[in-house]
C-alpha cells in the first residue's frame, strides 16, 4: 500500500519510539507499507531533522541522519514532481507533500498537520492521522 508520510510523521518516528509514527516506520521496514517520496520531500525530512532543538531530542549526528535517510530511501517508491500546484496557501511546503502523493499514486497521506487533515482527501488520496492510518492496518 503506497503512502506518503508527512515530515511531522517521519520526524516523530525518531522522537517517540513507541508512538504511532514509529509503528508506521516499522511497517515500512517490514514491507507492509510502501512510502512514496520525492527528492524534495527527502530534503525536507533532512532539513527538519537538523533543527538544533530536534537534534537535542533525537541525538543523531548529521552523518547518522544521512544514513537514516539513505536506509529509508531504500524502502521507497520515488516520485518525480513536475509543477507543484498551490493548494495550501498557509504553508506552501504542504504542497510538496500533496504533489508527491499525486505523482507517486499514493493511496494515503499520513499527517498530523491540520491544514492537510482538513482536506480529508485530495485527488482520491485519503489524508489520515497516524493512529487512523494504523487502524486500517489492523
Amino acid at each position: 500500500m503506497r503512502v506518503v508520510l508527512d515530515t511531522n510523521v517521519f520526524v516523530s518516528s525518531y522522537l517517540s519510539p513507541a508512538g504511532p509514527s514509529a509503528r508506521i516506520m516499522r511497517a515500512v521496514r517490514d514491507g507492509t507499507v510502501v512510502p512514496v517520496v520525492s527528492a524534495e520531500l527527502l530534503v525536507e525530512y533532512a532539513r527538519v531533522l537538523e533543527y538544533p532543538g530536534l537534534v537535542r531530542l533525537h541525538q543523531m549526528t548529521s552523518a547518522r541522519i544521512r544514513q537514516e535517510l539513505a536506509l529509508f530511501a531504500g524502502f521507497t517508491v520515488p516520485a518525480d514532481l513536475g509543477d507543484i500546484p498551490s493548494v495550501i496557501t498557509e504553508d506552501p511546503a504542504d504542497d510538496v507533500i500533496l504533489a508527491t502523493a499525486v505523482a507517486g499514486a499514493a493511496r494515503y497521506l499520513v499527517s498530523g498537520d491540520q491544514d492537510l487533515l482538513r482536506l480529508g482527501s485530495y485527488h482520491g488520496i485519503q489524508v489520515l492521522k497516524p493512529a487512523g492510518f494504523l487502524s486500517l492496518q489492523e
